[in-house]
């Protein structure tokens, strides 16, 4: 529960978008949707035509041989390339930020 917590910044929404594949969807302040999904820009192309921006953060991912979690690493040359080729192919206007480490 801890490592959660750590993981998490104590936010239950953060808990849900980054180890429930939830997404958070704000629109009092900025429009804004924060995901962990690596297809956040396809997924959410229709809002960001729109100017809604999009925040992709890392997954929170258990180990079950460990018995830890810990967040998905963004900086990995599969995940980092998968990216680069989303935000490639991206035409519009809104924000779109990947946080290779949510923590730092």
């Amino acid at each position: 529960m801890k490592q959660l917590q750590y993981l998490s910044n104590n936010d239950i929404r953060d808990v849900l978008v980054r180890f429930c594949g939830f997404h958070k969807i704000e629109s009092i302040v900025d429009n804004t949707i924060t995901t962990s999904s690596l297809y956040g820009i396809t997924k959410f192309s229709e809002y960001l035509k729109i100017g809604w921006n999009l925040h992709i953060v890392p997954g929170i991912i258990y180990d079950k041989y460990d018995d830890k979690l810990s967040q998905a690493n963004f900086n990995s040359y599969f995940i980092q390339k998968h990216l680069d080729n989303e935000l490639a192919r991206y035409e519009g206007k809104a924000k779109v930020l990947i946080n290779k480490s949510y923590l730092e």
